[in-house]
């Protein structure tokens, strides 16, 4: 019987980091990933804006694909551009130091916060953030997150109103992808972060 073979998750690098923050009316685009002898990958898209600044037009994500083993020639969209939402989030710098593994989260401010949300916490090292989801609220006590936390947060701070997204992408016809971040669609913008990994069925034996 066959048995499909499965990569790791390769990031979509921005200048060779998987986390990237966009500034607000910037424009980012990813490194360029070969996958030619691919032809089936799920993406695992999280995103969290990074500033409370209203708006009123979504950032959008562009997954891009040329038949072009070389150059730059025949970039286009291989799914509908994905646009985030324009909701204001919340945010606050952690109580402390919260540990690896810890999954409550003491805080005096929890305004705005609600199981089953998306939160990003912003590290003073950008590649040491992460998302996770919240699970409860006790509030202007603490929140509690569903899984523990992979790396200790110092004084980071969280914001609420992330999104997540999994489309599958066919790459059949497709030598080489890209992820383009356009943070720029109107003169009101707020910063934001974006991870894009994918896991690659590399082959069939």
């Amino acid at each position: 019987m066959s048995i499909p073979t499965k990569t790791d998750n390769i990031f979509f690098g921005f200048g060779g980091l998987p986390i990237v923050e966009v500034t607000a009316n910037g424009i980012s685009k990813s490194d360029v990933i070969d996958v030619s002898t691919i032809f089936l990958a799920q993406l695992f898209i999280y995103y969290n804006p990074t500033s409370v600044t209203v708006i009123t037009v979504g950032p959008e994500l562009r997954i891009e694909s040329t038949p072009f083993p070389t150059g730059d020639e025949g970039w286009n969209p291989l799914i509908q551009p994905l646009i985030f939402s324009t909701f204001t989030p919340n945010s606050n710098a952690v109580d402390g130091t919260e540990p690896v593994g810890s999954t409550l989260i003491e805080e005096a401010t929890t305004t705005g916060l609600a199981n089953g949300q998306q939160v990003f916490f912003k590290n003073t090292t950008l590649q040491n953030s992460e998302w996770s989801k919240v699970q409860a609220v006790s509030a202007g006590v603490s929140f509690t997150i569903f899984d523990g936390l992979i790396r200790a947060q110092t004084g980071s701070t969280w914001f609420n109103g992330g999104e997540n997204y999994q489309p599958v992408l066919d790459l059949g016809g497709v030598k080489r992808l890209r992820a383009v971040v356009n943070n720029n669609r109107a003169a009101t913008a707020r910063s934001l972060a974006l991870r894009v990994g994918m896991v690659q069925l590399s082959s069939v034996g």
